[in-house]
């Protein structure tokens, strides 16, 4: 199991968090190494075919104004155990974007898989 980044708001001042925790059980976590990502709240991750994605998310700064992220990272633990930036198109030099807009709350899920 991983568990994610996040935020919490104290006073209306919110912390945010990129750690990863990992747990063979449920019972015992270990720290990873942070995600390489900004810090941010309400991104979601997802396993797809042996490989754990991260994507979007929001960070709200100490006035209330929101950023948001349309970032895609992967991590396949059989190859190195590094997340990187996910590219979309193999055949052009560099990362892309994923197509759609910056945004946070969303929901990712597979299907047979």
């Amino acid at each position: 199991m991983y568990y994610i980044g996040g935020a919490f708001n104290i006073f209306y001042s919110w912390v945010h968090h990129n750690d990863i925790y990992t747990s063979p059980d449920g019972d015992t976590w270990t720290q990873q190494p942070d995600g390489p990502w900004s810090i941010r709240a309400f991104g979601s991750a997802i396993k797809f075919n042996n490989k754990i994605y991260f994507m979007g998310g929001e960070y709200i700064n100490g006035v209330g104004v929101a950023t948001y992220y349309n970032d895609m990272w992967s991590f396949d633990g059989n190859s190195g155990g590094n997340w990187v930036p996910f590219d979309n198109d193999l055949t052009v030099a560099g990362i892309q974007n994923p197509p759609w807009s910056a945004r946070s709350h969303m929901t990712t899920t597979v299907y047979k898989n």
